[in-house]
């Protein structure tokens, strides 16, 4: 009976081409009379096997056979499909015998035999894979240090940066570009939108607002997220100019370091709420409970969450710990809303305070350039300009440190001239960042209600 076969291949850059295995293969199959479908084969452009980025593709291999869909799995080569351990390569191996089929491979032919040495060619084979692995992630890191060393790029540009060849003065075109310096520059939506956006984050602006804002004005030509914004954007240090693991790469600065830190500090001292589906208005505040007979109440009291019941909107005690029943503690919203609101703008006894960024000085940058610099100049056998760098590197380092922090200093208007001046979304965020808003309801109905500053409470 005719065995039904399918085709693999695989190639772990996207430079490569797996289409030059596909005569090999068909040429086995055709050989050995198998039956099998040249459009139904697995193909995985541009992945890892020594990463195991190949992992889903091989699942669903393995599972096919599992399903009767075909007995044979024919590869060209055995580190086409796998760059793992021994141990891995023997369960491949057995992963296929118990799904009822098996694995050729058209180059390793010895893999094929079924004998006394089947277990130590696999073995053998694996082995050679993984050192092979090995071995070329170790050329790329020696070729990627030493274009780091020359001062120039590796890897992709962040977002608003394109790569420039400094000898074509254009974008880099291969081959001809590839042993030139190649560097980031900012491109024309970089230079447009990211001061903005650090800017707006400063400012208090959401994530959410900023992607919107970028999404409408065709930024990237992408829809954008708060994530990326978060992770890949504001926390990347090439914007004000130093890229990681650079080298002696440098880099132009879209915004000040000073900016740079200001935008990261105020992300970090953002109130983070969780997400909801629902399209109502956000909750103005983010009580906690004070009944004394709240189990939660004390140094970690319980948070006050918004529901809505058949008599309304209230705020309820939600508990802690496992079962986060609460307390029972229930408060009707518009009416806990309404008392905060009047106490906040009754207030004319203090000084409003402002935010005020202190950029700090770690010297972490110049320390981690100075370092760079002595170690350059080690290798070209330059013990004095070394030892100097070193030695300044060092007392910088025993400088005291001032890291980068938020102030309040007074202004000339009372909270409560300066809370009623807000919106409805200021207010919120106002009472969201620097005050706590404690309450709870006495059985005669009356409604406890205490405000602190937060400065207040960390004394």
């Amino acid at each position: 009976m005719t065995e039904r076969a399918k085709l693999w291949q695989r190639v772990s850059t996207g430079g490569q081409d797996e289409a030059s295995q596909l005569p090999d293969l068909i040429g086995w199959c055709d050989t050995h009379k198998y039956e099998y479908d040249v459009d139904e084969r697995y193909v995985v452009h541009g992945k890892s096997a020594y990463h195991k980025k190949q992992a889903a593709a091989l699942e669903q291999a393995i599972s096919d056979m599992a399903n009767g869909k075909y007995t044979v799995l024919v590869v060209w080569a055995f580190d086409r499909i796998q760059r793992g351990s021994t141990l891995e390569a023997f369960m491949l191996a057995e992963r296929a015998r118990v799904a009822g089929g098996r694995i050729e491979y058209t180059q390793d032919t010895y893999l094929n035999e079924t004998n006394e040495m089947s277990d130590v060619m696999l073995a053998l084979a694996a082995t050679a894979a993984r050192a092979e692995s090995k071995r070329k992630s170790e050329r790329i890191r020696i070729k990627q240090n030493a274009l780091r060393a020359t001062g120039s790029v590796t890897g992709r540009p962040p977002w608003g940066y394109e790569i420039h060849c400094t000898v074509c003065d254009a974008p880099p075109r291969r081959p001809e570009c590839k042993p030139h310096q190649k560097i980031f520059i900012p491109t024309a939506e970089g230079r447009r939108f990211v001061p903005p956006i650090f800017k707006m984050v400063i400012d208090g602006v959401s994530l959410r607002d900023i992607a919107e804002w970028l999404t409408g004005e065709g930024a990237g030509g992408k829809v954008w997220h708060e994530h990326y914004l978060s992770l890949r954007l504001i926390k990347n240090p090439v914007y004000y100019g130093q890229r990681r693991n650079a080298g002696q790469l440098e880099t132009e600065a879209l915004v000040s370091y000073s900016v740079w830190q200001q935008a990261n500090a105020a992300l970090a001292s953002r109130v983070r709420p969780g997400r909801s589906t629902s399209k109502n208005e956000k909750a103005l505040l983010s009580p906690t409970c004070s009944n004394p007979h709240c189990d939660a109440t004390g140094k970690h009291p319980s948070p006050m969450y918004r529901i809505h019941t058949r008599d309304g909107w209230f705020y309820r005690c939600h508990g802690t710990g496992p079962q986060r029943r609460g307390c029972g503690n229930m408060i009707p919203l518009g009416e806990l809303d309404k008392r905060v609101i009047e106490s906040m703008e009754s207030d004319h006894m203090n000084l409003h305070t402002d935010r005020v960024f202190i950029p700090g000085d770690d010297r972490s940058d110049e320390i981690g350039k100075l370092r760079e610099k002595g170690a350059e100049a080690m290798k070209r056998g330059d013990y004095g300009a070394a030892t100097d760098c070193m030695k300044h590197a060092e007392e910088l380092e025993a400088l005291p440190l001032i890291a980068p922090h938020w102030e309040e200093v007074e202004t000339d208007q009372t909270e409560g001239e300066y809370f009623t001046s807000l919106d409805v979304a200021g207010r919120r965020r106002e009472l969201a960042e620097n005050w706590i808003v404690s309450a709870h309801r006495e059985s005669d109905g009356e409604i406890m209600l205490v405000i602190v500053h937060k400065t207040f409470q960390s004394a």
